[in-house]
């Protein structure tokens, strides 16, 4: 069965700041494959959940999306579509200025 965990970073960070990488390290010891898409050329969180929807994803059985900030917004949007395993998200910017409310959330979300 292949995993695959995908960390969706905020809207000032870097694909690969320090959470991503312990989160990769936790992701690789449980066996997932570890993605971090870039976004820091995407301005509108929707256009980052395109992005985050044009990956291949058919190849993993199992999938875990992770976000901060505006990322927890885009992995919440793209849940509904992609159905991951899990969805956790921190400080998730739901209610940004930017960033259309959400009016309905169907997965388990973890906010810590």
């Amino acid at each position: 069965m292949k995993k695959l965990v995908i960390y969706n970073h905020g809207k000032d960070s870097s694909p690969w700041g320090e959470k991503t990488l312990v989160f990769a390290e936790v992701a690789k010891r449980h066996g997932y494959v570890f993605e971090s898409p870039d976004y820091r050329e995407v301005v509108n969180p929707d256009d980052r959940v395109r992005q985050l929807l044009a990956l291949d994803l058919s190849d993993y059985d199992e999938i875990v999306l992770i976000g901060s900030s505006m990322g927890a917004y885009v992995a919440t949007v793209a849940a509904e579509t992609i159905k991951p395993r899990g969805l956790f998200l921190m400080a998730p910017a739901f209610f940004y200025p930017a960033i259309y409310e959400l009016n309905s959330i169907r997965q388990l979300i973890i906010h810590w």
